[in-house]
């Protein structure tokens, strides 16, 4: 009777943890687009569908399944708000390749990480283009409950992917690459097939596997000495009409 009762119980916690679920909202979120385009449909192109990832519950000491609440098209969706400022806005559809949340914990902390990779496709006359592939992590802490810091994570690196995309296409660096949406195509870093690497300042690791530095003409090098009597370089952007400087 005894290893029966045992056998129902070890049932009955296997059965809550395979079935336990922590879901998160990005409703009271808004990311506003100041670009021609509208975000017309998510295409989830990830490998494990099943899930974002996990999170140790305080409450409880259990660890659960993060996944959106009502589904990563709606809760993505919600973040856009309809830009009615443009007649004709562009469809503009985004493949998340990659989105995974996890905690890790280091001294009296612990972190919340999120890794995003997101393609934005341009669909135009039955046609789809990449435009740009974003790839973005971020982190945030708490002392004790890092489980309400998955969607604000998961909010900025969007933000942060839109102001990428954002800049390139006011300074038309966009890749407008003819590609099949229905085959999910490796994409080479330019930054490899390049012979040709200009001079400049990478801001993000998008920028290195662009190859799109800034170009250096834009900026002013100075080298800074620190507290501890280390010295390194720091690039400033100049303003309009001053000249391109380097400072040793």
């Amino acid at each position: 009777m005894i290893r029966i009762i045992n056998f129902l119980t070890v049932f009955m916690l296997l059965f809550h943890y395979t079935n336990a679920q922590y879901t998160i909202s990005l409703s009271e979120y808004t990311i506003d687009l100041d670009i021609p385009f509208e975000v017309s449909r998510i295409i989830d192109a990830r490998e494990d569908t099943s899930r974002l990832g996990f999170t140790k519950i305080i409450s409880t000491n259990t660890k659960e399944i993060i996944n959106f609440e009502h589904g990563i098209e709606k809760e993505l969706l919600s973040l856009y708000d309809k830009n009615e400022e443009v007649d004709q806005a562009k469809s503009l559809l985004l493949r998340i390749n990659h989105l995974s949340l996890y905690e890790a914990k280091w001294l009296r902390s612990k972190y919340a990480y999120v890794e995003l990779n997101m393609d934005f496709i341009l669909e135009q006359e039955g046609k789809h283009y990449l435009l740009f592939q974003s790839i973005l992590s971020d982190r945030s802490n708490d002392k004790l409950n890092v489980s309400k810091l998955h969607a604000p994570n998961i909010k900025n690196v969007i933000t942060q992917a839109f102001l990428e995309f954002s800049r390139r296409y006011k300074e038309d660096q966009l890749l407008m690459e003819e590609i099949d949406l229905e085959e999910k195509q490796a994409i080479v870093p330019s930054i490899l097939k390049n012979r040709t690497y200009p001079k400049g300042l990478y801001l993000s690791f998008n920028d290195f596997k662009d190859n799109q530095p800034i170009q250096s003409e834009t900026l002013q090098f100075n080298w800074t000495e620190s507290n501890l009597g280390k010295r390194y370089l720091t690039a400033l952007p100049l303003l309009r009409g001053e000249d391109a400087k380097y400072n040793e």
